[in-house]
Order: C-alpha cells, then structure tokens, then sequence
C-alpha cells in the first residue's frame, strides 16, 4: 500500500456489485474486513463497518457463503469522520468509520483510495477525509458479521458452522467415515487453533486471534480481550484462572506477554512478570502442577518454573536468551510429580528433559527421532508413572520404563514433514492410542487424518478425508486435540492450522 500525495489522478472504471444511497430499511448489522498486514501493524489487519441497505446485505450474505479462500470481492465506501462507536480492531478504536449507506463490495476501483485502515488513513486522516474521501482496498475481504453492541454472543458471535453465516446456527454433522468417526465442524473457521482448554462446561481456544471461548450447551463463540494477539499456550490454574502467553502474531514473535484471566477465560489483565519482561523471552509451552503449586514455562533453550502464578520465575534448564529454538511441550507425571519437556535445539535435533520436582534433571535425550524432528506432544498413561507416549515430526515414541528405553511405534516409509500434534489414550479403552496430524503446509488445504492404534501401538489403522467431496477445501491439518467423554462415547475437539475446531466422535 502507498502514502499517496496526487491531487489530480485518472479515474478507473468502478464496478460494483450492488447499488449505493439506497435509503435505510432495516436495523444495522455490522461486518469485519481483513486487510493486508503490508506494514507489520496488527491496527491495520482489519475494521469493522455496519449497514442497512437491504441489496448490500444480500451481497455480503452471498459472499458469507463462501470459504474464505474463496471470497475475492473487496470493499469500497465513502469515509466520515468519527468510529461510531463500532469500527475497532481489538481495543483500538479507528477514528473514521464508513458511511453506513455508502459502501458496497467491488470488483474494480481507482487505485487512489486503495489502503491499509491503519497506517494509510487514520495515521494520515485529514488527508483521506477531505482529499481522497474514500476507501477502496483492494486486498480487503470479507471475514464474517460481528455483534458489537448488544448481542446473545457479546462481544464477537462467530457462527458454529463450516460457512461462517451471520447467525449462530447449528453444527454441520458429516456422514460417518468408514463407520468409526463422526466429523462436525465447531466454528472459528480460518484461525489457526494453537492449544485447545476445557472444563465440564466450557471450551476455550487460545488461537492466533486471541481466545475464544464457548459453553459446550451454545452455539455461539464469544471472543476475550486479547483479540488479535497470537495466544501461543494457556494453562489453568483452578476453576477460574488461566495463564496464557502471547506474541504479536503468529510469524511476529516480538512483544512476548504473559496474561491471567480470573474469570475462566473471560476477560485477561497483563501479568508483569520476569521472564517475558525482564530477559525478552516469549514463552512457547505452559503446565501447571497443583500438587506443588507449580507454573512451568517453555522457551528457547529455556524452562523455569514459578510458585507465585507467573509474576516471578526460576531458571531450572538452560540460559536465558540462548541462541536454541524453544521447548514446545511440558508434561506434568501427577503419579509421581517429575516434569517432562520436549522440543528442537538449534541444530533441529528432537530433545526431550525429565525433571525431578525440585528441578533436578533426571534424564535427557535428542536425536530419539533422526534430526530433522521435534517435540510435539507428551501423553503419561493414566494409572501408569512409567508409560509415555510423545508425538514429534515423522513419528510417535513410547516408553514403558519412564524413559530409559523408546520405541517408535508409528513412522510412515519415506514420508516427511508430519506432525503429531494430537495424542491420547482413549480414557474409554485402554490400549487404544489416537493421533492426529499435520502436514507441514501453511497456504493450501489438507486433509484431516486421525490414526488409531486398537493394540498399544502394534498396528494402526488411518481415517481420512481425503477424496470426501464435503472436505475438498478444508484446512484439517491437526495442531491441538482435547479428549471428552460425552454420551458414552470418545469424543475429540481438534484445534486445526486455518481450519478452525472440529468435533470428532468416535463410533466403535
């Protein structure tokens, strides 16, 4: 995008979609635009603008129907003064909205009015309103209907579906898959899911647009304040409080922060502390021991713990600021309170520490998996201190003697780049081991695979939708998995990279 400064310019053909200054008919409703990110802003990532003409409302619910991917129409509209209360990112408020009855979908506009909402206009405003006094830009597209003031969703009611409709509505259930796993999509489709909390009533997803939370008896998502934020682990402390941390995006990991939420992920206040504030360190995993009152975080090269909540912290593995990449996962052995962490040094080597409580190293290993690998999960069997299941790139590890030996159980001839994020014991059958991936692929749909083990990790067997016409376009490569047990059956939430949440139930 440019800072332009013509004052004579060649006017483009215009073609919209739909007519303006067609008078007032109904209610406002709001909607939210993405737009490009040219300038590393998060102010300029998207804005909020709201109508009532009822042939531009057709327009927008046409283009709501579509995957996001495939939605290429861009906006276009006269610029007022003022929010009006509503055109905000997060918690910053633009200080110009669109004229409610003056703004359609385009195909084509002058290059003049295209921009970024943040560093284009509001930082150049007077400029925009009287010289320019449109917006037209052109990489904008539309990302779903928002409810800013009053709404039985407050503050953002995300629709639970695969469309992103503008109204709650019920959950998309698929035909069964060869007779083992019902698939329904769960909402906040185009987020990339990065760990998935829940309590008996609650689902909470900490995404790379903050978190989001959902009673599990609604329909709608309701987003926290930390939207916009890339929100990288949570943990939970009790009932009520949560620790997350956050960078400024997804591939932007400046401004590392810690947050805690007294009200089960709710709201979230800034959380002074000394390890993202005091060394600069953004932390990457999370786990809390309540048999010690214990918080552990993970970062590069780096693992501490803090018995306060967060605020102060102790180095118990590595230096601070270390040249290494960062421990991705933390697991706590309830059974006898020892702490594991895993992840990738600097040479892209798998790592993995044991603990001791009293942060004694007991164990340590790399290169379980030929490099490159990682870390990715960590499962200790319930009612077992000695049984680990860990999930890394091209494989999944077991140990039955707490760590001295390992097995890879599961690897795929001569294939590379798979990461098992997702990795439990079914709580229902106890020699049953579930996985689910992801390709390494950040751009282009993928299938969602679950991989099953009926034997302890002997054999297994793969569900798959891939070839299955409803699942062309999803983003189903697995980054988090929560198991529920719900109507006598296995149950798993599957947090997806741009893919959302799905709910997958087993039927066997």
């Amino acid at each position: 995008m440019k800072h332009l400064t013509k004052t004579t310019f060649v006017i483009a053909l215009f073609f919209f979609i739909s007519s303006y200054h067609t008078q007032a008919q109904n209610t406002l409703r709001y909607f939210e635009f993405s737009a490009p990110n040219s300038y590393n802003e998060w102010r300029d990532t998207s804005f909020v603008v709201a109508t009532s003409n009822p042939t531009v409302i057709a327009l927008v619910e046409s283009e709501l129907q579509k995957r996001p991917k495939d939605r290429t129409l861009f906006f276009s509209g006269k610029l007022v003064m003022g929010s009006n209360g509503y055109n905000k990112n997060g918690p910053y408020e633009f200080p110009w909205h669109v004229d409610e009855n003056d703004w359609s979908l385009a195909q084509i506009a002058i290059e003049l009015c295209d921009g970024v909402p943040y560093t284009d206009i509001s930082l150049n405003l007077d400029y925009w309103i009287n010289t320019v006094k449109m917006y037209c830009g052109w990489q904008t597209r539309l990302k779903r209907e928002v409810f800013p003031f009053s709404s039985p969703c407050e503050p953002i009611c995300i629709p639970v579906t695969v469309k992103n409709l503008s109204s709650c509505e019920n959950n998309v259930v698929y035909p069964t898959i060869d007779n083992i796993v019902t698939l329904e999509s769960y909402g906040l489709d185009g987020k990339v899911i990065n760990k998935l909390e829940a309590t008996q009533t609650t689902l909470i997803a900490a995404t790379n647009d903050g978190v989001y939370y959902k009673e599990f008896s609604q329909k709608c998502w309701n987003s926290s304040n930390l939207k916009s934020k890339n929100v990288q682990a949570i943990a939970r402390i009790n009932a009520s409080t949560l620790i997350c941390s956050t960078t400024q995006a997804i591939d932007n990991l400046s401004m590392p922060q810690l947050h805690q939420s007294t009200d089960n992920g709710k709201t979230w206040s800034l959380l002074p502390n000394n390890f993202t504030e005091n060394n600069g360190q953004f932390v990457k995993s999370l786990a809390y021991n309540p048999n010690s009152n214990t918080l552990y975080a993970g970062g590069n090269g780096v693992i501490a713990s803090s018995v306060d909540g967060g605020s102060n912290w102790t180095l118990i593995y590595g230096e601070w600021n270390a040249i290494s990449k960062p421990f991705l996962e933390l697991a706590i052995n309830m059974a006898n309170n020892e702490i594991w962490a895993g992840g990738q040094n600097a040479f892209d080597m798998q790592v993995v520490v044991r603990f001791a409580q009293n942060g004694n190293i007991l164990g340590e290993w790399s290169n379980l998996i030929p490099a490159p690998s990682t870390v990715e999960k960590i499962i200790i069997k319930n009612g077992s201190s000695t049984t680990l299941l860990m999930g890394g790139e091209d494989g999944i590890l077991k140990s039955t003697d707490n760590g001295l030996n390992w097995e890879n159980i599961y690897q795929v001839p001569n294939q590379f780049g798979r990461f098992y994020f997702g990795l439990t014991y079914d709580e229902m059958k106890p020699n049953r081991i579930i996985a689910a991936s992801w390709n390494k692929n950040f751009e282009f749909p993928q299938p969602l695979i679950l991989h099953f083990s009926e034997d302890n990790g002997q054999t297994w067997k793969v569900v798959t939708t891939e070839g299955i016409s409803n699942f062309t376009s999803l983003f189903g490569g697995a980054r988090t998995m929560l198991q529920r047990q719900e109507n006598g059956k296995t149950v798993l939430y599957l947090g997806l990279w741009k893919g959302g949440v799905y709910k997958a139930i087993i039927e066997f």
